[in-house]
């Protein structure tokens, strides 16, 4: 392990179906420790509910307003708002502003497997792909091989 920096724009560039996510930290860089990814968010990206069995996530929102939720309650989050979920936890969010930014912290690390396994690569930043709404059944067998389980539905408006 040794020390490193990353520009705003740099890191693996993840296309995870609407939204861009950018691995700044995985296990590798960090001797297992942690995964550090950046989430750029558009109205409307969102996540399903589900619960990780290996990993605690936390959530600082850069920029934008979200509805997380978590177990069944709903969390409102804007920018200065950190949301921590101990593995185990269910949880989801959803973008509700035009963009948003998330900075998410993951213990252990290696979720970063994860984008790089579902997500698609993105050599340019300025083209991103379409928006497309994932195959669920798809979607919860690849997850199930990272000890994710897909346990409901995105956060509703």
């Amino acid at each position: 392990m040794k020390p490193y920096s990353l520009a705003r724009d740099d890191g693996d560039a993840i296309w995870m179906f609407d939204a861009l996510d950018t691995i700044k930290a995985g296990a590798d860089e960090t001797a297992g420790a942690m995964s550090v990814v950046e989430f750029l968010d558009f109205e409307g990206s969102s996540v399903p509910l589900h619960l990780n069995d290996r990993w605690d996530n936390g959530f600082y929102i850069v920029d934008g307003d979200y509805t997380f939720v978590i177990g069944d309650e709903p969390v409102p989050a804007s920018a200065g708002t950190w949301v921590f979920v101990p593995r185990n936890t269910a949880h989801a969010w959803r973008c509700d502003s035009a963009r948003g930014r998330v900075l998410s912290i993951t213990t252990p690390g290696g979720f970063e497997a994860f984008y790089r396994d579902v997500g698609e690569p993105v050599a340019d930043r300025t083209r991103l792909p379409t928006r497309v709404v994932p195959d669920a059944e798809a979607l919860s067998r690849a997850a199930a091989q990272h000890g994710i389980a897909i346990v409901g539905p995105p956060p509703s408006d």
